[in-house]
């Protein structure tokens, strides 16, 4: 059970996911409810190159909700530097 043993207590384990567009959410926000609520795993979610307005926007708003890391994630970065500092300052310091 290694990753997610709950007897690691300095460990965190989340599920950072990245996307370069739009997407449908088939299943993805129904497996990180799941993983949040069996075993606390965080889903924080990224849109690179995809703008928080966009029309798909908002399904990277539910894997957040879902995943227990809404409002501090999604965050949208539109080239590699924004990119590297949300994962930096927005989920590996969460």
């Amino acid at each position: 059970n290694g990753y997610l043993n709950n007897s690691n207590w300095c460990q965190k384990t989340v599920l950072i996911v990245i996307s370069d567009g739009e997407w449908i959410d088939n299943s993805a926000s129904s497996l990180a409810q799941q993983m949040y609520n069996n075993a606390g795993v965080q889903t924080f979610v990224v849109g690179f190159t995809v703008s928080s307005t966009s029309s798909g926007a908002a399904n990277y708003v539910t894997i957040a909700q879902k995943g227990g890391t809404y409002p501090d994630s999604p965050v949208f970065a539109s080239d590699w530097k924004t990119l590297y500092e949300s994962i930096f300052t927005d989920i590996f310091l969460a």
